[in-house]
């Protein structure tokens, strides 16, 4: 099960984790790993366009090799799929012969889509770090994880997949 922890972005430097390795949750890891988000869903208008929320994550030395080589494999999973879905919508084009531009860009929004939600589905990280307006959400694979995070934190309430909070 997947448990989401909200920190408001006036946080963010104070941040603290728990003495443990998010893959593992085995207690002082001998490394760290950087993980950043480029990309804000509903950007405010008083922050930079494109800012690096940067966070250091501690892992052991071995899953941070593994989380490492996890993302290159992602990379390239992600731009084989939309390779796969360009030489679709070329074949799909020529087969049908539709020459109206807005039903192609439509098709190909589509199918883009459909590739992104694949690759979401298929590459599970143990934590993952999204930026919102006035928000950072980190989702653990590790429920107690997260709760020690959310207590080392100050946060209260924990959210569950379903967006289900409960006290913590």
């Amino acid at each position: 099960m997947t448990t989401r922890v909200d920190i408001q972005k006036e946080y963010f430097e104070k941040l603290k984790f728990p003495d443990a390795c998010v893959v593992c949750s085995k207690e002082n890891p001998d490394s760290s790993l950087n993980l950043n988000t480029f990309i804000t869903i509903n950007q405010p208008f008083n922050e930079p366009m494109f800012k690096n929320w940067q966070v250091n994550v501690p892992v052991c030395t071995e899953h941070k090799r593994n989380i490492t080589f996890g993302r290159w494999i992602s990379r390239l999973l992600f731009l084989s799929l939309v390779i796969l879905t360009t030489v679709a919508m070329l074949l799909f084009w020529s087969f049908l012969q539709i020459q109206n531009l807005w039903i192609n860009l439509g098709i190909l929004v589509i199918l883009l889509s459909i590739v992104i939600f694949i690759h979401s589905k298929l590459y599970a990280a143990p934590l993952l770090v999204e930026s919102f307006s006035y928000r950072i959400l980190f989702t653990f694979r590790d429920d107690k994880l997260a709760e020690k995070f959310a207590k080392l934190n100050g946060v209260n309430k924990v959210y569950n997949v379903f967006n289900q909070d409960r006290e913590i």
